[in-house]
């Protein structure tokens, strides 16, 4: 009886859905993948995921029964980089210490990417288009609020006994991973404002407090990965729009810098918020540990997420010291996945050369739609093209970030990590179907949604 009402709300809620159609439908799911913490259980977890996913499913053959003529091209090189990383995730695991453990992490990431395709097929009209990217802004208030909210439940003397920068945990687990969707929702925010400056002069300031709101959270995560995500991605994304603007960019750079480096108090502000005396963070010592594993392991590496069953080998540090203990604290909480902290050292040390081929293609591939994407809508000047835009520069943000953080692109599978960057990249593909020579065929009319 005590699961009864939950039960009711939840056939409710699942009715309710249905009767608004896919967009709702597919922002519910979305946003489920994004916010629903590891430290639920796995039970509750993959129950969400297995939810989401039959749905998703379901739609799939309800667009192909109601638009049978409908032609979704095959992104080809996305599909050869799929079979190619599958395959020598198998064939590493099978080389490593633990190969059923390998090979779950492979299995786990080969039905990610199949799920990512399945929302590709799905994203055939702009309203899909403008449902993923909701996502991402909803997504981020929910999460800023969670921050909010945290921030608020703590008592005085937690805020008093915190001896550096302030730093709130929030509602939703892996803080790095949530902050980089504040980023993404903070570089998609000024392409909304330019796409209502077309029509709506006046509702475009309404997209003001939303970023307000969302940079406030990101602040008090104080994750400067994240930060490095959004300052690239908006200094991009405003080249973009006005390649003259990189002179102004740079200019203001260099003046920032110089106050930083010659104004005392801006400087001691600068080195308190961003942690500068930790400035890595025990990453240069993963990274070391990453490079002997790569000189062990050169050819198909550790094996999938068995990072951390070699890294005592070649501990760079005494055992017994703090950055031992750091090191060992993470990998007690952390996913297995992603411990190089470098996107491409996780991947080469994990899968071998394989893995660094694989990594290095995903940077070609998201390049190669990108230059061709903007090229083919730079003429237009409408939506689509600020969209692309945004999605260009949070794509290379996330590559920027992936400097000092593995997780976020290709993380066996990890649902709520690595969604963001592929809706993105969705909506990237979207647009270049959309608007290239081609696009005719990718949809003579905007597929209906469910009924």
């Amino acid at each position: 009886n005590q699961y009864l009402p939950f039960l009711i709300a939840g056939v409710a809620g699942l009715s309710l859905l249905w009767y608004f159609g896919k967009p709702a439908i597919l922002l519910t799911i979305l946003s489920l993948f994004i916010l629903t913490r590891g430290d639920l259980g796995e039970a509750i977890r993959w129950s969400i995921i297995f939810a989401g996913v039959a749905s998703i499913i379901y739609l799939n053959f309800h667009e192909k029964l109601k638009s049978p003529d409908l032609k979704i091209p095959v992104p080809k090189p996305l599909l050869y980089l799929t079979l190619f990383l599958t395959l020598f995730t198998f064939i590493s695991a099978t080389l490593s210490l633990n190969p059923t453990a390998g090979y779950i992490a492979g299995a786990k990431q080969f039905f990610f990417l199949f799920v990512i395709y399945l929302l590709y097929r799905l994203c055939n009209s702009d309203k899909i288009m403008f449902t993923y990217l909701g996502v991402m802004v909803i997504s981020a208030v929910v999460i800023s609020g969670g921050v909010i909210l945290d921030l608020f439940s703590m008592t005085i003397s937690s805020l008093a006994a915190n001896q550096g920068p302030l730093r709130v945990m929030g509602s939703f687990g892996s803080t790095n991973a949530q902050a980089a969707v504040l980023s993404t929702a903070l570089v998609l925010i000024p392409a909304f404002f330019h796409i209502l400056s077309e029509k709506h002069k006046v509702l475009r300031f309404s997209v003001i407090p939303v970023f307000l709101f969302i940079a406030s959270g990101l602040i008090f995560y104080n994750s400067r990965a994240a930060i490095l995500l959004l300052i690239s991605g908006l200094s991009l994304y405003f080249v973009i729009l006005k390649p003259a603007y990189i002179t102004r960019i740079l200019a203001a750079s260099v003046i920032l810098l110089l106050v930083i480096l010659f104004v005392k108090p801006v400087n001691d502000l600068v080195v308190f918020f961003f942690r500068v005396e930790h400035l890595l963070n025990i990453r240069d010592h993963l990274w070391a540990i990453s490079a002997d594993l790569i000189k062990e392991f050169p050819v198909f590496g550790t094996g999938p997420e068995q990072f951390k069953e070699h890294s005592y080998k070649y501990m760079p540090v005494m055992l017994g010291s703090y950055e031992e203990g750091k090191i060992k604290f993470l990998f007690q909480v952390s996913n297995p996945a992603g411990l190089s902290h470098n996107f491409l050292l996780f991947k080469w040390t994990e899968l071998g050369i394989p893995g660094l081929i694989s990594a290095l293609s995903l940077y070609g591939i998201f390049g190669y739609y990108s230059i061709k994407t903007l090229i083919q809508t730079k003429m237009l000047r409408n939506y689509y093209f600020y969209i692309a835009a945004s999605t260009v520069a949070i794509g290379t943000g996330f590559f920027v970030r992936s400097i000092f953080e593995s997780i976020n692109l290709l993380t066996y599978g990890w649902f709520m990590v690595d969604t963001p960057f592929w809706l993105i990249f969705i909506v990237l593909i979207y647009i270049y179907n959309k608007t290239g020579e081609n696009s005719s065929e990718f949809s003579s009319k905007e597929s209906s949604d469910i009924s």
